[in-house]
């Protein structure tokens, strides 16, 4: 919207068409997001989505070859130990709370 006025050399095709993938797959996932929030629990539902978005662009950047230390490994592995803890429900439940609390994996949406 603001590249004429940035000074900038316009885009490529190739960085356009980039582009528009990257904005699909980011409102396919937020649409999945949602559904998965409406059809389950949230506390099932929070901790994967986080551990999918704080795990996923690590285990990509060690894919590729990035290297980390261990004390940084261990580091991004206590924190993605910690949003599961800290998103877990808390306090004593009835049988019937504890079914709800369930996660069935007949309710996560599957792309296919």
């Amino acid at each position: 919207m603001l590249l004429p006025f940035s000074g900038e050399p316009p885009l490529s095709a190739t960085a356009l068409g980039f582009a528009a993938l990257a904005g699909s797959f980011g409102v396919s996932g937020l649409v999945c997001f949602y559904y998965a929030l409406g059809r389950g629990t949230m506390g099932a539902v929070a901790p994967i989505a986080a551990l999918i978005g704080a795990g996923g662009p690590v285990v990509l950047a060690i894919y590729n070859g990035e290297h980390v230390s261990t004390a940084r490994l261990a580091g991004i592995g206590l924190a993605l130990v910690a949003v599961v803890l800290i998103s877990l429900p808390g306090g004593e439940k009835s049988a019937a709370e504890k079914r709800n609390l369930r996660l069935d994996l007949g309710e996560l949406p599957i792309v296919v």
